[in-house]
């Protein structure tokens, strides 16, 4: 079983089935707790193929379909997949729809900022922000409505766990519902009912809710079998899901998704109050009191399989750092206990306990491993930091300056930058930032820019290079960045640098693809990427 879903439109149970052991197989049987009264096969993009009921059988030969006595029967081939959107019998009985009230929370962080105000917030402590352009008012779970907080800047719209104590409002409810995460690792949190203790487990907001065997390990990929991160996979109902958040420079990170889930307190008749976690590492979006039955179904069988090994995820600025940094261990097996090491040894049962960020000033390796009672402990994850020191300026008189970038210009086809000063070029010009030029042909063209980037503080800065072909970005004579050719996309790539003038050379071909382009990125301390402006380029008089 490939996948198992609700359809896009409708009540058909869409499913996808292949046969992986490389032999056709015969008479699969598939059923439901409801008879099957309808079947129709979808291609891979779920468009329809046929369609039929009642029994028939679809005028194709192999593989065979039908319906018999409310269950499916099918054949398959060797290694094809079958994609099936099934409609079933209507339910011996139906519960009334969740009644439901929200709740008015005490918010106490600005942790949810709208995208024209990406830093007027933080929701985890680094600076990230819940994408408001992308949370919905009311969001609705499983039919429980939450009402999320207010996006207006400097407004607080996330509560803290703290022990604060919510008043359950009169009525005859049965639950109360939050819509909440954890930051900094997954939670195991202790609420209460008027005063009687629930234990929760509050999954991390930014931590994937589960993967396969996975070769990428603290952001890096792995060779060695021996360091695959093992399979996972959380239980806990996911209320929303966001796919980018906001960072501290003002960024969108695409892809790096946000997850908030739907907690559940069972409240017993004439519940008065629940009393929040004392544990600020709990954040909590929205609450809603219900009355509500259709959670008393469980499921027959869990749809994932059991977690056998234990996993432990790094969490850090970036790789490189300048003066200190701080690395955050987590893992997604509930109640694991992670121990470290430091010095490149292995961890073992009797290594240090991880209870908070680990504060690096040298350059270390930290390995980390994670010990839950039932499941296999031997994965070790492995990840070094490097301290660097910024580059320092050259030492280049202002008055000998001008505006822009040196260029020579060149013809011919390379797959990739070739080393220019070997070259005769065809022609020179100056571009006040990092483009094409657009008074010539740029196609089999080759360019190479040099002159100074001009750094306005110490830091670790990021660039990012987006290029129609084949190009290269060299700082202090080092290379930075490196874009393949044909690919038009942004590579970036990070150097420590001291404020003041850097030697910068910008290198780039073309051959005939259709599109061009050439773009260059940089952030600044509290600033976004943005493109390189004019003022931060110069060039050497004697150049021209």
């Amino acid at each position: 079983m490939r996948a198992l879903k609700l359809a896009e439109a409708g009540d058909e149970v869409v499913v996808r089935l292949q046969e992986l052991s490389g032999a056709p197989v015969d008479g699969v049987h598939l059923s439901f707790a409801r008879p099957v009264v309808g079947v129709r096969e979808l291609d891979g993009a779920e468009e329809p193929i046929a369609e039929h009921g009642g029994g028939a059988v679809l005028p194709a030969a192999p593989p065979r379909l039908a319906l018999e006595g409310g269950k499916v029967v099918l054949d398959f081939l060797p290694y094809r997949p079958r994609t099936l959107a099934l409609r079933l019998a209507p339910p011996p009985a139906t519960v009334a729809p969740p009644r439901a009230v929200p709740l008015a929370l005490p918010f106490d962080r600005a942790g949810i900022t709208p995208d024209d105000a990406r830093t007027d917030g933080d929701f985890d402590g680094q600076g990230h922000t819940v994408a408001g352009e992308l949370l919905p008012a009311t969001v609705v779970s499983a039919g429980i409505p939450f009402r999320t907080g207010p996006r207006e800047p400097g407004r607080a719209n996330v509560l803290d766990g703290r022990g604060q104590t919510l008043a359950v409002p009169a009525g005859e409810f049965n639950r109360l519902y939050l819509l909440a995460a954890a930051v900094g690792g997954d939670r195991l949190a202790t609420f209460a009912v008027d005063g009687a203790p629930v234990r929760l487990l509050v999954p991390d907001w930014a931590e994937p809710v589960g993967q396969w065997n996975s070769r990428v390990v603290a952001g890096a990929i792995v060779q060695d079998p021996a360091r695959i991160a093992p399979a996972y996979a959380k239980t806990v109902p996911v209320g929303w899901v966001g796919n980018h958040r906001h960072d501290a420079r003002g960024d969108n990170e695409a892809y790096v998704f946000t997850q908030f889930f739907r907690l559940r307190l069972n409240l017993p008749p004439g519940a008065r109050t629940v009393t929040l976690p004392d544990d600020d590492h709990v954040r909590i979006l929205a609450a809603t009191a219900a009355r509500n039955h259709d959670d008393d179904v469980v499921a027959a069988q869990p749809f994932t399989d059991p977690t056998v090994g234990t996993v432990v995820h790094f969490a850090a600025p970036q790789g490189i750092f300048i003066g200190r940094t701080a690395v955050m261990l987590t893992s997604p097996n509930p109640g694991a206990t992670i121990r470290y090491t430091l010095d490149g040894s292995g961890p073992t049962a009797t290594s240090p306990v991880y209870a908070e960020p680990l504060r690096l000033e040298r350059t270390t390796t930290v390995k980390a491993r994670a010990f839950a009672p039932g499941l296999d402990d031997h994965f070790v994850a492995t990840a070094t930091y490097t301290k660097v020191e910024p580059k320092p300026a050259a030492p280049v008189a202002a008055a000998s300056l001008a505006p822009g970038l040196s260029c020579r210009t060149y013809e011919g086809d390379w797959p990739k930058p070739p080393d220019f000063s070997a070259l005769k070029p065809t022609g020179q010009l100056t571009l006040a930032t990092v483009e094409l030029p657009t008074d010539r042909s740029t196609d089999r063209f080759g360019m190479a820019c040099r002159g100074f980037l001009a750094v306005p503080a110490d830091g670790l800065y990021h660039f990012k290079l987006r290029s129609a072909d084949a190009s290269e970005l060299r700082l202090d004579g080092l290379p930075v960045v490196e874009n393949e050719s044909p690919d038009f996309i942004s590579r970036f790539g990070t150097a420590a640098l001291k404020a003041g003038l850097h030697p910068i050379e910008v290198r780039y071909v073309h051959g005939t693809f259709f599109v061009k382009g050439l773009e260059l990125a940089m952030d600044a301390p509290g600033a976004p990427l943005a493109p390189v402006p004019p003022g931060r380029l110069f060039h050497l008089q004697e150049a021209d």
